[in-house]
C-alpha cells in the first residue's frame, strides 16, 4: 500500500481559500477597469453635452450664468476641462480600489471561514477512514448537511456493515473450530487408543470412526457450497426439474430413518412443479430441508411437502409439528451455525450449516425462502424457484 502524502500547509482549505479569494479579485479588477473606462468615456460626453448647450440643467439657467459655462468650457479652457477630468477620474478611481481591496480582503476571510466549514467534514472522514483501514472498525463521523451529509451517512453505513461483517465473521471461524473440534477428538482419541494398544479395532468402533468422518466430510462439504455460493462461484448445470419427482426420491431415501423416529412424510403436489434449476442443488435443499424436519419432529409426528407449480414460479413448502421458531429467530435460523434455541444442537445430529447452504443454494438460483411459525407449533419453510420459460413463437 503506497503511503499517504501529508499536504501540510498546502490542503484542501488553503486551495478553497485561495480559489474564493482570487475569484473575487478577478471580479473586482474586471469591474474596475470597465468601471474606469466607462466613467471616462461618459464623463467626457457629459461635458461636451454641457458646453453645446444640451443638458437641461444648463439651458434653464439665466443667460448670464449660461455664458459663463459655457465660456469655461469653450477650446480656449481645454486645459482646464482636461485637468478636471483628470481630478475627477483621479478621486473615482482611488474609491474604486480602496472599496476593491476591502472587497478582497473580506472574500479572503470569507473564503478561509468557508472553506473551514467545508473541509471540517472531510477531514473527520479522512481521521475515520484511516482508523477503520488500521482495524478500528468502530469508527462513526458526525452527520453534516447538503451534499457532504449523505457522504457521511453512506460512510457511517458502510463502517457498521464492516463492523458487523467482522462480527460474523469471528462468529462464523469460532462455530467452524468449535464443530470441527468435536469430531476430530473422537477420532483422535480412538486412533491414539489403537496405536497405544489401549483398545482393539472392534466393528463398533470402526463404525463410530466412521460416523465421525461421514460428520466431518459433510460440514466440510457445506463449508464448500456455502463458500462458493456466496461468492457467486457456484458452478449450476440447470435443466428442468420436477420437484414432485425429486421430494419423492428424498423421502423414500430417508425411509428408514423415518421408521427409526416413528415418523409419516407426504408429499402433496398441485399443478405442474417444474423449476429451472441444478437437478442436484435442488436435491441438496429438498434434502437439508427435510433432514431439519424429521430432525425436530417428535416421534409420531408428521413431515408434509407441498409443491406446486405457480406461474413463473415452482414452489416448495416443507412443514413439520417440531418446536417451532421464535419469531425473532425466524431471520437469523438461516445464519452458519445459528442456534437460538438450546435444543437446537449438534445432538440432533445437524452440522449446524443445512439452513444456510439452502438459503444460498436458493438465492444462487434466483429464487427466495423464508422460515414462518405454524400453528399451533412446528416450522413451515417457504422456496420459490424459477420456472423454465415457456418457449417463444415463430412470428
Amino acid at each position: 500500500m503506497e503511503p499517504v502524502r501529508r499536504r501540510g500547509w498546502w490542503g484542501l482549505r488553503t486551495q478553497l481559500a485561495l480559489a474564493f479569494t482570487g475569484v473575487a479579485a478577478l471580479g473586482v479588477l474586471a469591474v474596475g477597469l470597465w468601471a474606469q473606462h466607462l466613467t471616462a468615456v461618459r464623463f467626457h460626453a457629459y461635458l461636451e453635452r454641457v458646453r453645446r448647450g444640451e443638458v437641461p440643467w444648463v439651458a434653464e439657467q439665466p443667460a448670464h450664468v449660461r455664458e459663463l459655462l459655457l465660456q469655461g468650457l469653450r477650446p480656449t479652457s481645454a486645459r482646464l476641462f482636461r485637468a478636471s477630468q483628470r481630478k475627477f477620474l483621479a478621486a473615482f478611481n482611488q474609491s474604486l480600489w480602496l472599496g476593491g481591496l476591502t472587497a478582497a480582503v473580506v472574500a479572503a476571510v470569507a473564503g478561509l471561514w468557508l472553506a473551514g466549514r467545508l473541509t471540517g467534514p472531510l477531514a473527520e472522514l479522512r481521521r475515520a477512514a484511516r482508523a477503520i483501514a488500521s482495524g478500528h472498525l468502530d469508527q462513526r463521523v458526525r452527520p453534516a448537511a447538503g451534499e457532504i451529509g449523505e457522504v457521511a451517512e453512506a460512510f457511517n453505513a458502510m463502517a457498521a456493515r464492516l463492523e458487523q461483517d467482522e462480527r460474523l465473521r469471528r462468529e462464523f471461524l469460532a462455530a467452524v473450530a468449535h464443530e470441527l473440534r468435536t469430531p476430530l477428538a473422537n477420532v483422535q482419541a480412538h486412533l491414539e487408543a489403537f496405536l497405544d494398544g489401549v483398545a482393539e479395532p472392534t466393528p463398533e468402533r470402526i463404525v463410530a470412526l466412521h460416523t465421525q468422518t461421514v460428520l466431518l466430510n459433510r460440514i466440510v462439504n457445506d463449508l464448500r457450497d456455502l463458500t462458493l455460493a456466496q461468492a457467486g462461484a457456484l458452478p449450476l448445470q440447470r435443466s428442468p426439474v420436477d420437484l414432485a419427482a425429486v421430494c419423492r426420491e428424498v423421502v423414500e431415501a430417508l425411509g428408514p430413518w423415518l421408521e427409526e423416529r416413528s415418523l409419516t412424510a407426504e408429499v402433496w403436489v398441485r399443478g405442474d412443479p417444474v423449476a429451472w434449476a441444478d437437478p442436484q442443488r435442488v436435491r441438496q435443499v429438498v434434502q437439508n430441508l427435510v433432514h431439519n424436519a424429521v430432525r425436530f419432529s417428535p416421534p409420531g409426528g408428521r413431515v408434509v411437502l407441498r409443491v406446486a407449480g405457480e406461474g413463473r414460479w415452482a414452489k416448495l413448502v416443507v412443514e413439520d409439528e417440531g418446536p417451532g421458531i421464535p419469531e425473532d429467530d425466524l431471520e437469523r435460523v438461516f445464519e452458519p451455525f445459528y442456534r437460538g434455541d438450546p435444543s437446537r444442537n449438534r445432538q440432533k445430529g445437524g452440522s449446524g450449516l443445512g439452513l444456510a447452504v439452502v438459503k444460498h443454494l436458493v438465492l444462487a438460483h434466483g429464487g427466495t425462502v423464508r422460515a414462518e411459525r405454524r400453528e399451533p407449533h412446528g416450522t413451515r419453510f417457504r422456496v420459490r424457484l424459477p420456472a423454465p420459460s415457456p418457449p417463444r413463437a415463430n412470428p
